[in-house]
């Protein structure tokens, strides 16, 4: 299950959609083919961040960030709720990292390209700063954020019982 999870964050860093906070996802019984795909693909972008770690220190860099960030919470012995929104935020410091390096390889090497890269960044950045800010709308309060998981995991207990106290705090005692 962590196998596919931390594949399931570095897609929302590129394209952030179906966010949420405290997602409740089912526990691979064991070692499926899905699981051992990702495990492959993790071990293949180790493999490629040791074979360019002198050309791009940076970007073999960020991947061992990614990656050992996110190992105490998200390997062998993880925390009880797989995929929560808020231990991944530490580790995508290494996903920027990659994507910074990949950026400026592209800016450095290829000049015509500069105007379109510089485009596409600004596009990216004025992106980023709108969905921070929506985002943060959700975590402002206990009733904003365990209402949003609600909507993504209905049958989470701990967002029944966090929405709940978070009535009763302003409350709303029905």
């Amino acid at each position: 299950t962590e196998s596919q999870v931390w594949f399931r964050f570095i897609r929302q860093y590129v394209w952030p959609s179906d966010l949420c906070a405290d997602l409740t996802l089912p526990w691979a019984p064991g070692l499926d083919l899905a699981s051992a795909l990702y495990i492959a693909a993790a071990a293949a972008l180790f493999a490629l961040a040791f074979i360019v770690r002198r050309i791009a220190p940076v970007l073999a860099f960020g991947v061992c960030w990614y990656f050992v960030a996110l190992g105490p919470t998200h390997t062998i012995v993880p925390l009880s709720e797989p995929a929560s929104e808020h231990r991944v935020y530490v580790a995508l410091i290494g996903v920027v990292f990659v994507s910074l390096a990949a950026l400026r390889h592209l800016v450095d090497r290829r000049h015509v390209l500069q105007p379109i890269v510089w485009g596409l960044l600004t596009v990216a950045v004025a992106a980023s700063i709108w969905a921070s800010r929506q985002r943060a709308q959700v975590w402002r309060d206990d009733v904003s954020l365990w209402g949003s998981v609600l909507q993504c995991a209905p049958n989470n207990g701990r967002a029944h019982l966090n929405y709940g106290r978070g009535l009763w705090g302003q409350g709303d005692l029905q």
